[in-house]
Parts: C-alpha cells; sequence; structure tokens
C-alpha cells in the first residue's frame, strides 16, 4: 500500500499529505521519523481539525447569541 493510499483511508488530504511531510522530512531527526508516516502524522492533522472545528463551533454559537 502507498503512503497516499494509506493517508487516504485515514481521511487525510491526499495533495496536503505529502507537501507537509516532504517539507517536515528535511528538520525532522531520525529518532521522530515515524512521525512522517500517515500513522503518526493522523494524531496531530485529526488535532488540527478538531481545533478548527471548535473554534467555528464557539465563533458560530456566539453568533446566534442575541446581543445583552
Amino acid at each position: 500500500m502507498s503512503l497516499v493510499h494509506s493517508a487516504k483511508n485515514l481521511g487525510l488530504n491526499s495533495q496536503d499529505y505529502p507537501r507537509d511531510r516532504m517539507e517536515a522530512a528535511s528538520f525532522t531527526p531520525s529518532s521522530e521519523v515515524h512521525s512522517l508516516t500517515p500513522g503518526g502524522y493522523y494524531p496531530k492533522a485529526k488535532r488540527r481539525v478538531d481545533q478548527r472545528k471548535q473554534r467555528l463551533h464557539e465563533i458560530l454559537t456566539r453568533l446566534e447569541m442575541p446581543p445583552a
């Protein structure tokens, strides 16, 4: 299975993942090389998506609240 296919199976963007990992490869120490794989990258990407969803939810909630 290819890295791109593995990334797609995890729900990662198949265009963003390789580009991001290629950039990260140049400064990733060998002890952290696992973070370049889809499985190592997924938790970090999921956290970012969850944070963005939370911020969006907070903004939408504020917009629905009547003025004080």
